[in-house]
């Protein structure tokens, strides 16, 4: 059996919401992937590198929808 995450901190949960509110609006699938990952490292490495990895998401995201541009699932 998977084993449940842990639930992301609270600060942590509202800027996921931000990020699937953007992603809401450009789907890209690897922008969707870079979310998941970062929100999972944060998650495994607590509030330490909370900032370091919001900016990496955040970053990744820009980038991915860039990339994929047009090919976006509006």
């Amino acid at each position: 059996p998977v084993e449940p995450a842990e639930p992301l901190p609270r600060r942590l949960q509202r800027h996921a919401r931000t990020v699937e509110q953007h992603l809401g609006a450009c789907r890209c699938r690897a922008a969707r992937d870079a979310q998941a990952e970062l929100l999972k490292a944060a998650g495994r490495k607590g509030q330490s590198t909370y900032a370091a990895n919001l900016a990496r998401l955040d970053e990744a995201i820009v980038r991915a929808c860039e990339t994929v541009g047009a090919g976006c699932n509006k």
